[in-house]
């Protein structure tokens, strides 16, 4: 949980998106947040390049897609980086580490999804051998977390994480307080 002030005076989302999980996120913070959520063209012609933003990327290799443009641009209050792994699995100060995000700026890794179809060449060879080491280890757990459930479902059939739930953190700093409840509006 970030202990940074609430940002009040956020203006928009900006997001980089590969294969939609991180859009689905952007959207449900967009409806609940009452803000319009923006790709970065679409930001471009829209925002003020000093405008206070939350900025939503996918991952690569633990870097942030998008992130280094975002930041050069606007006012980035906020990160969500939307990967793979369990939300255990890469905390958000290590996030905040691999991508050199000031201490200023709140940091949350967010669970996504993944789709075979979706990849191809060196990709797809990653994944396959990536899979071959997550899978048996995560299989050997006697009682999988509810997002190691999924990482097990996307690696063997594709599953998508996303879910209001996985935003509770995100939605308790942007209104200031510990703890949110994702129905509350």
């Amino acid at each position: 949980m970030s202990t940074l002030e609430p940002a009040m005076d956020v203006t928009a989302i900006v997001y980089t998106s590969k294969h939609g999980h991180t859009k689905k996120y952007a959207d449900l913070l967009a409806k609940k947040f009452h803000l319009p959520a923006y790709t970065p063209a679409e930001a471009a012609k829209a925002l003020r390049e000093d405008e206070r933003v939350i900025y939503l990327g996918w991952m690569r290799k633990a870097k942030i897609m998008g992130l280094v443009d975002a930041l050069q641009r606007y006012r980035v209050c906020c990160v969500c980086a939307v990967g793979m792994m369990p939300m255990g699995g890469m905390a958000n100060e290590e996030t905040r580490k691999q991508n050199a995000i000031a201490q200023d700026i709140a940091v949350f890794y967010l669970q996504g999804g993944f789709c075979y179809n979706d990849t191809s060449g060196m990709d797809r060879f990653i994944m396959k051998t990536v899979k071959r080491g997550i899978i048996p280890m995560l299989e050997n757990k006697v009682h999988p977390e509810p997002d190691e459930a999924c990482m097990i479902r996307m690696f063997r059939e594709g599953a998508n994480c996303v879910s209001i739930d996985n935003l509770k953190e995100v939605i308790a700093w942007y209104r200031g307080r510990e703890t949110a409840d994702v129905t509350d509006d």
